[in-house]
């Protein structure tokens, strides 16, 4: 069975080898004479356009020279005639090199070669008559040019007629092959056809088994291959059975790595939209910030202005309304102050550079001074401040500056709610901690909006309507924090905002 099998196939190899050898040999000499004939058919189409192009520069020399065109400017035209002339004859000369016989084909070149001689001739005759412009000569010149373009005329006809026969001759040698080209592969189909139909007769069985096989393996099932029949075919199962194992293996790790990878993606992309809203976010407060610090520090300077406007037009020597103009220049350069305080703290949280002391001091005086601070802007806006601070000291751990900066943040917030009202400050200790509380006569916040009141920005509308800039409560959120305490704000009954902070109190 396996010899057969291989007999057949070198048996058909060698068919398959002779007649391709076959038609290579035909081939090659069709195509040898197929080169032949269009290298002559070249020629011949080279040749018929030098000789029309001769008939036309010398009817231009000639012309030129009857114009009375000096010789000089003659020149160029003369070369290129001559030229032309040189290359009919190499022309000639290579198409009568590919003739290897003698016969017709090598007399009409030498014939040729003899014409492209007298054409020479001619042209030296013309040219001595048009150059001299003697007018006896003018009869020999008119002689001469006859001459030349009734030879030029007769070999155009030739070479026409020189190419339609080589294009004949193409024709013919096309057709031959052509014909070899249709016969000969219709045999070879036919043999191989032939010893194909009686190898596939055998191998079948085999294939068929191998096609159900690969169209499990396809599907994603494997299923083994078996006993094939023959030993030929019975390595190529082994192997196909291994590989149809090693696919479902790859094919399972494929499918887990696409599972995690499907998982990481979009888990990654969740978080890039979290983080692109969360951008568009920031920008945009970003933007609602500069727009509100510029109007905030605008309206107090504006107030300097006019309180010192006010100061400097009034009467010598009037006290009082001079310390009324100076207090509210005062109250408004604090309020701008901590503005810019404000300003400076959030660049440094930012930037990682917010760095605050670690020392024992007194949270009441913090306040106290504070509460010092704030109280020229408290009265500049009608409001005054009620505290209610624990006898003793209250002492904590951390930055006593800082810690200032964020109870005057506090406080300006309450103030600039609580217009011609009183503001509430309450300190005192219990279990260890420190508790503070501030409480406003404003409007409070909508119970949904108190957990962002400490995002650095953030603004609830009446904030923005009474002017501000988003700053002080993160200000103080982020002081809170350094000294290990919690800042929380809540609505009171009645109306207002709380803000309630708890320290630990140091050991």
């Amino acid at each position: 069975m396996v010899r057969s099998i291989r007999n057949t196939l070198i048996f058909g190899g060698l068919g398959a080898l002779i007649v391709l050898l076959a038609v290579a040999l035909a081939a090659s000499t069709g195509l040898r004479r197929a080169n032949q004939v269009l290298a002559r058919s070249g020629y011949s189409q080279d040749q018929l356009a030098l000789a029309m192009g001769l008939e036309a520069g010398v009817n231009t020399y000639v012309a030129r020279a009857a114009m009375g065109i000096p010789m000089r400017a003659r020149l160029e035209e003369r070369e290129k005639i001559e030229a032309l002339l040189l290359r009919y004859d190499a022309s000639i000369r290579a198409e009568r090199a590919l003739l290897t016989t003698t016969g017709d084909a090598v007399d009409d070149a030498d014939e040729e070669l003899a014409t492209v001689s007298e054409l020479g001739r001619l042209f030296r005759a013309i040219r001595r008559d048009a150059d001299t412009g003697v007018a006896t000569e003018r009869a020999s010149l008119s002689a001469d040019l006859d001459r030349f373009q009734s030879l030029v005329r007769r070999t155009v006809a030739q070479e026409r007629a020189e190419v339609t026969e080589t294009v004949g001759r193409f024709d013919q040698a096309r057709r031959v092959i052509r014909a070899m080209a249709i016969a000969l592969p219709i045999f070879t189909a036919f043999v191989g056809a032939l010893g194909l139909g009686l190898l596939l007769a055998r191998l079948r069985r085999p294939i068929a088994r191998l096609q159900s096989a690969m169209a499990a393996v396809s599907k994603g099932h494997a299923e083994p291959v078996g006993d094939l029949g023959f030993a030929e075919f019975q390595a190529l199962a082994v192997g196909f059975d291994r590989m149809a194992d090693e696919i479902a293996a790859q094919r399972a790790a494929l499918s887990n790595v696409n599972a995690r990878l499907e998982h990481d993606v979009a888990a990654r992309t969740a978080e890039l939209e979290a983080r692109n809203a969360q951008l568009a976010e920031i920008e945009a407060t970003r933007r609602a910030f500069f727009a509100q610090i510029s109007h905030e520090l605008r309206t107090p300077i504006t107030a300097l202005q006019c309180e010192a406007e006010v100061a400097l037009r009034g009467r010598s020597g009037d006290a009082a309304m001079l310390r009324e103009a100076l207090e509210q220049i005062m109250a408004q350069g604090g309020v701008i102050r901590r503005r810019l305080a404000d300003l400076l703290a959030i660049s440094q949280a930012e930037d990682g550079r917010l760095v605050m002391a670690q020392a024992s001091f007194d949270l009441g005086q913090a306040l106290r001074e504070s509460m010092a601070l704030a109280d020229p802007f408290a009265r500049a806006s009608g409001s005054r401040v009620e505290a209610r601070i624990d006898d003793g000291e209250c002492i904590v751990r951390g930055d006593a500056g800082w810690m200032q900066q964020a109870l005057i943040a506090l406080l300006d917030n309450a103030i600039k709610f609580s217009a011609d009202a009183a503001i509430r400050v309450d300190l005192a200790r219990a279990a260890g901690k420190a508790e503070l509380t501030i409480v406003d006569n404003g409007p409070g916040v909508a119970e949904g909006a108190l957990e962002r009141l400490f995002e650095r920005f953030h603004q609830e509308p009446a904030g923005r309507a009474r002017g501000g800039s988003g700053l002080g409560l993160s200000v103080a959120r982020s002081v809170v924090d350094h000294h290990g305490g919690s800042i929380a704000a809540s609505n009171r009954d009645g109306g207002g905002l709380r803000i309630s902070i708890t320290l630990p109190l140091a050991s």
